[in-house]
């Protein structure tokens, strides 16, 4: 186990020898943030099933157009992410999507399942 700073400024355990879905996930995506083990079993799932990443892709697409959609024509300012804390693939995730997409005033939110919601910089 490796010890990892935690948004909310405390330090979490992390057992970076088992994968993490959201880890692996994210591996998918094209993140960086993941270890030997995620990438262990990225690799086999989507040989196993090939509709996988491009799915998890079009997922990600989907929100992207989510959020310019709501930023952008409807004129949403406040996005709430929930999630595990970990930057997801190039775009990471829907906290930085409202500020680039026509919509600097925007304001994410987000909570992960150890801390409470804390707001984006």
């Amino acid at each position: 186990m490796s010890l990892h700073e935690h948004p909310t400024g405390g330090v979490a355990a992390v057992n970076s020898s088992v994968a993490h879905p959201a880890r692996v996930c994210n591996a998918w995506l094209g993140g960086r943030d993941t270890y030997t083990a995620d990438q262990e079993a990225a690799e086999p799932a989507a040989a196993t099933n090939l509709q996988i990443v491009p799915a998890v892709r079009a997922d990600r697409a989907f929100l992207g157009w989510a959020v310019r959609e709501l930023a952008g024509k409807a004129g949403i300012r406040r996005f709430l992410g929930i999630g595990t804390g970990i930057p997801t693939g190039a775009d990471g995730g829907a906290a930085p999507l409202g500020g680039r997409i026509r919509a600097p005033e925007s304001a994410t939110s987000t909570t992960t399942r150890s801390s409470s919601p804390t707001p984006a910089r």
